[in-house]
């Protein structure tokens, strides 16, 4: 597996990673810990609420991480400017300078979990995206569509935002 770092676009680490052979290795279970923020979540972050204000407060104190799949940032940019928040970028780019706030691009969605995921939703790749992450590392999913994604994978973590 090869990993590159690209701080071109922000300060935040987004890590796109190259699979090689189809499958990703996530760490041992409880070596790291996080959650995986769906696009509620990521707009919650954006419009500067304070349940927004409580996670990232929490993931300092914990040392945890955020998980920022890069597409559902991109959908909670569109839902911020539809319902006209203010400053959207600028709390965007604080919330992606942060250190323990990790962007994970969508071109890591490939391989057969992907794809089987991908067909138990109908087509949404967000969601299967999401639900790739967090199964991938065991680490819930704060989201407003708990019970859309738990259909996916039944065992999946699930905090509502």
């Amino acid at each position: 597996m090869d990993t590159r770092v690209d701080t071109a676009t922000s300060r935040a680490r987004t890590i796109s990673l190259v699979l090689r052979g189809g499958t990703l290795e996530a760490p041992p279970a409880g070596s790291v810990g996080g959650w995986v923020l769906d696009v509620s979540a990521l707009t919650s972050f954006i419009e500067g609420n304070a349940y927004a204000a409580s996670v990232r407060a929490l993931a300092q104190r914990a040392g945890r991480t955020l998980l920022v799949p890069m597409p559902a940032l991109a959908a909670a940019v569109r839902r911020s400017r539809n319902a006209m928040a203010p400053d959207p970028a600028l709390r965007l780019a604080e919330l992606m300078r942060d250190p323990m706030v990790i962007g994970v691009e969508g071109a890591v969605a490939v391989g057969p979990l992907f794809d089987r995921l991908v067909e138990r939703a109908a087509g949404d790749r967000l969601a299967a995206f999401v639900v790739m992450l967090a199964t991938e590392r065991a680490w819930p999913v704060l989201t407003d569509r708990g019970e859309a994604l738990a259909r996916l994978r039944p065992d999946l973590l699930v905090i509502p935002s």
